[in-house]
């Protein structure tokens, strides 16, 4: 085991942050039932994922599943020098976080990085707990991923109900590369969980007729991602500001809700539209441009340093088109909805391979689960829903886009499992009740006695 792991400091930070967590679901709790239901969920995807941190970290797996994005924690524990170097104390923290959100913090480049958030997460963590260890922060971002179980079961539940709540918990919570990511340091378990909380809390300001609590909630949660994802920011606020705008559909009567469906599709193609310039807005905060956007792909086509070698996917689109631009969302949609197709499989790496039994579940999950839900929600809960579908189509468009590696779009894939899982939990739980109702309405044969016989007689029975 390495020496600067930190198992005893990331077992009590583990600790301290299950009470919080269970702090967190008894204030945006309904009711005791729920209380306790997704409390006993959260606790059990929070140990899920420690456990998988410190076979990582502790126990030499980090070795099989490699390390290329340790900047977060580095980064973190750099920050913390600098906040000792200063003096810092228990009051100056909150103080030092605020840099993240501008460009005015002293000491080493990166510190002034776009989405640097995980690096100022990380370092005030370290700070609190005096613990600048690895597992610290890999209980940080086990936390998060915990807290995305919940948000996530919480969220099927206002939607659709317990049973697909239940469901979409488990697999939340179960589902392997949900649990890899949560268990390793690096930033994106908790962009997960905010994009989660935002959405949890738009819901819920719909259902409860715009509740200020909620409103506040989902402003908030939208400003704390600007650091950690800048276009997720972008997006939520989006989604948030549409929330308080878009009419009601589930009350409206039939024909206005003819006209707002007219409406929708007029505006498809602004949305459309809105989520390409978001792209645009996006490169050219980095000084990128749209020939970037091909390099990019070519590069991390290549390996890169990222997903290592084996992953890429090279294409031939031209980028500057619009037909080219329009076929290399089409390819890139597949690869982040199903990929790595199994064509890819034989001359992957190491890692690539491990996704196997993941992908089995998940291309059975797509066809019989996350398909099916989608149909049906759309066309008979899409007043309700529509939100989920803006933020498939904004992230699914802009990483679609910038495709170019398996393991990178693997990854980014991790964003929409919440919404994508809930869509399957709604077509198996469909799948079951259907299943369920023929069982009962199947004509059963009623004995001379009066009693349902196990089997009816063989045909010429004098019966």
């Amino acid at each position: 085991m390495s020496e600067d792991v930190g198992l005893a400091q990331g077992t009590m930070v583990f600790l301290g942050l299950s009470v919080g967590g269970g702090l967190i679901l008894l204030l945006v709790r309904d009711s005791r039932v729920e209380f306790n239901r997704y409390l006993k969920l959260f606790l059990i995807a929070y140990a899920v994922r420690y456990a998988m941190a410190v076979a990582i970290y502790a126990g030499g797996l980090v070795s099989v599943l490699k390390d290329e994005d340790a900047s977060g924690w580095t980064g973190g524990v750099a920050l913390y020098q600098i906040w000792c170097d200063q003096n810092y104390t228990l009051f100056d923290v909150p103080y030092g976080l605020s840099y993240m959100f501008g460009d005015q913090q002293p000491g080493p480049g990166f510190l002034r990085a776009q989405h640097r958030g995980f690096y100022y997460v990380t370092a005030a963590i370290f700070f609190v707990t005096n613990s600048p260890y690895r597992l610290v922060a890999a209980a940080l971002n086990g936390f998060a991923g915990a807290l995305t179980v919940a948000f996530s079961a919480m969220t099927a539940g206002r939607l659709f109900g317990a049973a697909v709540a239940r469901r979409t918990g488990w697999y939340v919570c179960f589902f392997p590369s949900m649990i890899i990511w949560s268990a390793m340091t690096i930033k994106e378990p908790i962009v997960i969980c905010l994009e989660t909380a935002v959405l949890y809390n738009c819901i819920c300001m719909r259902q409860k007729r715009y509740s200020l609590v909620n409103l506040a909630g989902a402003a908030l949660f939208s400003a704390f991602l600007a650091p950690f994802r800048l276009y997720g920011c972008w997006v939520f606020a989006f989604l948030t500001i549409l929330c308080l705008l878009v009419p009601d559909w589930s009350t409206a009567g039939r024909e206005t809700l003819r006209t707002y469906k007219r409406c929708a599709l007029l505006c498809l193609p602004f949305f459309l539209y809105f989520a390409y310039q978001l792209l645009m807005r996006e490169l050219a905060s980095q000084k990128f441009d749209i020939s970037y956007v091909q390099s990019f792909r070519g590069s991390i086509s290549q390996g890169g340093e990222i997903n290592g070698a084996g992953s890429g996917v090279e294409s031939s689109f031209d980028m500057t088109s619009p037909l080219g631009l329009g076929f290399a969302i089409l390819f890139g949609g597949a690869h982040l909805l199903l990929a790595p197709f199994p064509w890819q499989l034989g001359g992957a790496s190491l890692r690539m391979l491990f996704t196997l039994p993941e992908l089995l579940f998940w291309w059975y999950l797509f066809a019989f689960g996350v398909v099916p839900g989608t149909v049906y929600t759309v066309r008979h809960r899409l007043s309700e829903t529509w939100m989920l579908f803006i933020v498939l189509l904004t992230f699914g468009t802009l990483y679609s886009v910038m495709f170019g590696n398996i393991g990178l779009i693997f990854r980014q894939r991790a964003q929409l499992l919440p919404i994508l899982l809930t869509l399957g939990a709604v077509g198996r739980q469909r799948v079951s009740e259907r299943r369920k109702t023929l069982r009962q309405s199947a004509p059963r044969f009623i004995s001379p006695t009066g009693l349902p016989a196990a089997d009816p007689p063989p045909a010429g029975h004098p019966l």
